[in-house]
């Protein structure tokens, strides 16, 4: 079965996506293709240990898409997906490192890197980034600064994977710098620290616990209002689930959440969230489950402060209570083809605003929807769509509404080169009359907006170790006060030893 409890701030319909990446979120794309060969690998370990996001970043907050695409770890792997991966995974292993092991310990032989104690991680990207503020176009900056920028991006870290007493410890960690050549005022730094465990009781529980520290830059098509907005991002989490009888699965968990922000808007969403999860699943064999789960989750605004947010206090909440109640559904029609689906109700309850007065409750449907078609061994394809409630994160709002709908295609070319094309569109909104604010660049910002992504990739396997790797981004944003475009270049080598 596949157990996992949603990140309140990271998820979708499906459950949890993760939290952001240390990668460098949107501006490292490019090292997510590099995924793609090992991805299956992933999944079996996944379906071993249960579900531990990673990647958490990367990510798309709150972006139902995204978050589908993420459940491909739950779905039955087509038989050709499943040969697809072989190849990377066989070169791989047989990629010996010989005697140098011998001088790393005097007990052990390590036949592979995969088997040393810590593997090293190294990234290093340059890029291109034509609007480095989302600002819109015809807005001069201030102090006469560019809207585009060349930068690098250096990344630096480890992982470990440890086996003790029958549970399986994992750690990863990393730390970034993004330098802008002609601006150094647009420089910034990054990191991400995750540590989990994926434990067991006997042999009718098992599951997850696992803790991530983050901090990044947020995404262009991310951002609440123009500017560079830091985001600092800690989830502790625990996910797990019990034989009941054969076939029949007790889910439970619990997360919580801090979020803050370093920008003066954005930060009247930083927030502390709690959530707690139940729910049965049916999983007669590894061609299809299907589950019942239901979240409750509190959230605390602790940065909304009445003299600064006076005329929107009406609609402003410190504090609200959401549940979420949802069916979801995962079947392999085929050994080429894969379904998942979700149907459910958000109930959002409002305690007193900012200026003593209620909003009640409000319902939202929620759902979603995913093929994952491999329609030959070389050529993958994923569509989904869907609506999700979550924290507010590109609207100053108590939660953010997304619609979302996306088209990804992955082609192995050979199998030292993968590439990967994609399409989203998005709506968010707050579901409610939100505020209208002005920013500090005098940018209004309102409560709904309008997004289109283009994205291109790839990545070419230069050694079973090192890969090259380049992406391309365009994205369009636009709300009833401005509309932002731009788009990111990036290319750069990977060193990540399996």
């Amino acid at each position: 079965m596949c157990l996992g409890v949603k990140d309140p701030e990271r998820s979708g319909p499906f459950g949890e996506y993760g939290a952001p990446s240390g990668r460098g979120r949107a501006d490292a794309r490019l090292v997510r293709v590099s995924e793609i060969r090992r991805g299956r690998r992933k999944v079996a370990d996944s379906r071993r240990h249960g579900e531990r996001a990673r990647g958490r970043s990367a990510g798309r907050a709150s972006t139902p898409v995204a978050l589908i695409l993420a459940l491909w770890a739950c779905l039955p792997a087509p038989h050709a997906s499943a040969q697809l991966a072989t190849s990377g995974s066989q070169l791989a292993d047989n990629w010996s490192v010989g005697n140098a092991a011998d001088l790393i310990s005097g007990e052990r032989n390590y036949p592979n890197w995969s088997d040393l104690l810590f593997a090293p991680i190294f990234v290093q990207s340059f890029g291109y980034n034509s609007n480095v503020l989302g600002a819109p176009a015809s807005r001069a900056l201030p102090l006469g600064l560019p809207h585009g920028g060349a930068f690098s991006l250096t990344l630096l870290g480890a992982s470990s994977k440890t086996y003790l007493d029958g549970q399986d410890f994992t750690f990863n960690g990393n730390f970034g710098t993004k330098n802008y050549f002609e601006v150094p005022s647009y420089n910034t730094t990054q990191y991400q620290l995750d540590v989990g465990m994926d434990w067991r009781a006997a042999s009718l529980c098992k599951g997850v616990v696992s803790a991530n520290a983050s901090k990044y830059q947020q995404p262009l098509d991310e951002l609440l209002a123009p500017g560079i907005n830091t985001v600092y991002h800690n989830t502790a989490s625990i996910s797990g689930g019990c034989r009941l009888v054969e076939n029949l699965n007790f889910l439970f968990g619990g997360t919580a959440v801090a979020t803050r922000s370093s920008a003066v808007t954005s930060a009247a969403n930083d927030n502390n969230t709690y959530t707690a999860t139940v729910g049965v699943e049916y999983a007669p064999s590894e061609i299809y489950s299907m589950s019942v789960i239901s979240d409750i989750t509190e959230r605390i605004f602790d940065n909304r402060q009445l003299s600064s947010l006076d005329a929107t206090a009406g609609t402003l909440s410190r504090q609200l209570v959401q549940l979420d109640h949802k069916a979801q559904y995962k079947r392999a029609l085929t050994d080429k083809v894969s379904i998942a689906l979700m149907v459910g109700l958000t109930q959002v309850e409002n305690t007193t605003t900012l200026s003593g007065g209620g909003l009640g409750e409000q319902n939202v449907p929620i759902y979603a929807a995913l093929v994952q078609w491999t329609i030959t061994p070389k050529l993958l394809v994923a569509v989904s769509t869907g609506q999700s409630v979550g924290s507010p994160l590109s609207v100053i709002a108590n939660e953010q509404i997304t619609q979302s709908t996306s088209l990804q295609i992955t082609y192995v070319v050979t199998p030292k080169l993968v590439l990967q094309a994609g399409v989203t569109k998005s709506s968010n909104s707050t579901g409610q009359s939100g505020p209208t604010v002005t920013d500090v660049a005098g940018v209004e910002v309102g409560n709904s907006f309008d997004s289109l992504s283009a994205q291109a990739s790839f990545v070419y396997y230069l050694t079973p170790f090192l890969q090259a790797t380049g992406s391309a981004q365009w994205f369009r944003r636009t709300s009833t006060s401005y509309g932002v475009t731009g788009a990111l270049f990036m290319a750069g080598v990977s060193y990540r030893p399996y």
